[in-house]
């Protein structure tokens, strides 16, 4: 493929090949763009779901509740130790950091949780 764009090239005038190039580094750019949008929509998801998960637990928790089985522990220390148990996803205001982590990963091959 890169030797007939070669070949095309030495064909063409210098300004021809830049536009060429030029094209196709947008073309690039735009795919990488959507692919970091898919990753971004995956990390929200997972996230809005951990979010859910946690406040059904509060409210299962809060005094009043259906359920009494559970300690009676101040309400800020249950809501600390929920959040931190079920909430792990953090991505709404960091998504290029959640991205590049998800990339690195992908990289490193350990893994992290995403939606290809």
């Amino acid at each position: 493929m890169m030797s007939i764009f070669l070949i095309s090239c030495s064909l063409l005038n210098q300004e021809s090949c830049e536009l060429i190039i030029f094209f196709r580094i947008c073309r690039i750019k735009r795919t990488a763009n959507h692919e970091a949008n898919k990753i971004k929509l995956a990390g929200l998801e997972k996230e809005r779901e951990e979010l859910s998960k946690a406040i059904k637990e509060l409210r299962s928790r809060t005094p009043g509740s259906a359920e009494e089985g559970h300690s009676s522990l101040p309400l800020q220390e249950t809501t600390d130790d929920i959040v931190q148990k079920i909430y792990q996803t953090k991505v709404a205001g960091r998504t290029g950091e959640y991205v590049n982590s998800v990339l690195e990963a992908s990289k490193e091959g350990t893994g992290q949780d995403s939606s290809d």
